[in-house]
C-alpha cells in the first residue's frame, strides 16, 4: 500500500474523534511520506475556522494521497502573495540553512484540529488522540532529527518530554531575550530540537541557532 493510504486510514480509525473538526493533517506533500532526515511540527493549524469550514480533517484524509502541495510554500496565510506570512519565510529559511529543500520535509502539526489561538485548545487531550498518527508518520519517514516550533509548557516540545520520559533537556541561547531553544535525544531514534514558536521568534539573523541544531549532540 502507498504510505499516504496508509496513513490515511490509519488515521480516519485513530482520530474519529474529531475527524469532522476544522482542521489538517499533513503540510507537506504526499511525497514526503518516505524516509527522511527530519520532521517538522508545529502545534496546531492556525487560522479561522469559520473561514474553512469546509476544511475538515477528514476530507484532508481524503485528499491527501493526491496532495501535490505543501502548506508552507503554496498558500497564502493573509496575504496578497502566496507564502509572505513571517511563519512560512522562517520555517523555509530555516529548512534551507539545514541543508534541506523545504519542498521535500515532511511536516504536520502536533494537533490537527484548528483554532485561531493556542489558548482554549484542549492540548494534552488532543495532542494524545493524534500521537499514534505521528508514530505512523515516523515509522516511515525515520528522521534522524524531529525539529518542533514551540517548547514553552503547553507545546509539541512539552508534550514529547512528557511522551519519552524526558525530566530535563539541554538548553541553547536563541539569541532573544530569555527565550531559549531545547533538545533531548531519544535513544537509536532521533534528536528532538524544540525552537521558540516561529510565529514569534525570528531565527531569521541567527546563524548560531542553525550551527547548533546541526552539531551531532
Amino acid at each position: 500500500m502507498d504510505p499516504s493510504e496508509d496513513i490515511a486510514n490509519f488515521a480516519r480509525h485513530h482520530l474519529a474523534p474529531i475527524l469532522d473538526r476544522s482542521g489538517d493533517v499533513l503540510y507537506s506533500s504526499a511525497r514526503t511520506l518516505r524516509p527522511g532526515g527530519i520532521y517538522l511540527l508545529g502545534l496546531n493549524p492556525g487560522g479561522s475556522t469559520e473561514r474553512k469550514v469546509d476544511r475538515t480533517i477528514r476530507r484532508s484524509l481524503d485528499e491527501l494521497p493526491n496532495k501535490v502541495t505543501n502548506n508552507y510554500l503554496d498558500q497564502s496565510w493573509g496575504g496578497r502573495n502566496t507564502a509572505s506570512n513571517p511563519l512560512q519565510r522562517r520555517v523555509s529559511w530555516l529548512l534551507e540553512r539545514l541543508g534541506f529543500d523545504p519542498s521535500e520535509v515532511a511536516a504536520s502539526n502536533l494537533i490537527f484540529v484548528r483554532s485561531r489561538a493556542a489558548k482554549g485548545l484542549a492540548f494534552t487531550r488532543l495532542a494524545e488522540i493524534c500521537w499514534p498518527v505521528h508514530e505512523r508518520i515516523l515509522a516511515i519517514v525515520k528522521p534522524t532529527l524531529v525539529l518542533v516550533f514551540g517548547n514553552s509548557t503547553s507545546s509539541p516540545f512539552s508534550f514529547l518530554c512528557t511522551k519519552f520520559g524526558v525530566e530535563r533537556a539541554s538548553t541553547f541561547p536563541s539569541g532573544h531575550g530569555a527565550w531559549a531553544c531545547r533538545d533531548f535525544v531519544v535513544p537509536n531514534r532521533f534528536r528532538v530540537v524544540g525552537l521558540p514558536h516561529l510565529s514569534r521568534y525570528n531565527i531569521i539573523g541567527h546563524p548560531e541557532v542553525v550551527e547548533w541544531i546541526k552539531a551531532t549532540p
